[in-house]
C-alpha cells in the first residue's frame, strides 16, 4: 500500500512466501533490506508489518500506522508530563500493549506520566551485545495513538543525569530508520545482526 501525499508506505509480509530459506543467495538474503532502502532513498517511509504481527497486535499495528499518518493521535507536550519509576511488573504489561517487540527485562524502567496515566516509558540495561557501549536503550514506546513530544529527550536527560557512560541502542528497519535517536544525539550506525531478516 502506497499513499503518495504522506509519502508512506505499508507490506505486509505474509509468513509463507516470505520466509527466507537456507539456500537462499546473497541478492535473496538483501532483497527485503534493499527494498526498504530504495523506497527511503526516494523519501519514502516503507514498513513491514508480518502476518504473524498483524493477526496477534491488530491494535498496535494501527496505531502505529495511525501516529506515522497523523491521524487521530493524541500529541501531548513532555514538560506536562512527570517522569516517575515504574516497577518491572507495570512495564511488562505497558510494553505488551504498546511495543511490537513486548517486554525485555532491563535494570531501569522511567516512565512519564500525563494527569496521572503512564504516556511513555524508557527501560535500560548494562549494553547487552555490543560491549564497547555501557549502557543500552533497550525498549522505548508510547501509549497507543499517542505522541509525547520531547517525551525520549526527557526520559534520556534523567537516565543520564544519573548514569555515567555511553548509551547505545537497535532500530528495527522494518519500522523505522531511527530519526528519534539521531534526534536526541545517538551516532547512526549500520549493522544487520547474523541471522536478522530486515
Amino acid at each position: 500500500i502506497l499513499i503518495p501525499g504522506k509519502k508512506f508506505g505499508i507490506e505486509y509480509d505474509g509468513l509463507y512466501y516470505h520466509g527466507l530459506v537456507e539456500s537462499a543467495t546473497p541478492k535473496q538474503k538483501n532483497y527485503h533490506r534493499d527494498k526498504v532502502l530504495l523506497a527511503e532513498s526516494l523519501g519514502i517511509n516503507l514498513i513491514r508489518i508480518t502476518e504473524e504481527e498483524w493477526l496477534s497486535y491488530p491494535n498496535l499495528i494501527k496505531s502505529m500506522i495511525r501516529v506515522r499518518l497523523g491521524l487521530g493521535s493524541n500529541k501531548i507536550s513532555a514538560r506536562k508530563c512527570e517522569i516517575k519509576p515504574i516497577s518491572a511488573p507495570q512495564t511488562r504489561e505497558f510494553f505488551t500493549r504498546t511495543h511490537i517487540g513486548g517486554f525485555s527485562a532491563a535494570s531501569d524502567y522511567i516512565s512519564l506520566v500525563y494527569e496521572s496515566k503512564t504516556v511513555m516509558v524508557c527501560s535500560f540495561s548494562k549494553s547487552r551485545f555490543d560491549k564497547n557501549y555501557d549502557w543500552e536503550l533497550v525498549r522505548m514506546s508510547s501509549e497507543l495513538d499517542t505522541v509525547v513530544v520531547g517525551g525520549f529527550q526527557k526520559i534520556l536527560k534523567h537516565f543520564r543525569d544519573s548514569h555515567s557512560g555511553s548509551i547505545m541502542t537497535y532500530a528495527d528497519r522494518r519500522y523505522s530508520a531511527g530519526g528519534s535517536y539521531v534526534k536526541a544525539g545517538f551516532e547512526y550506525i549500520h549493522l544487520t545482526p547474523p541471522g536478522y531478516q530486515w
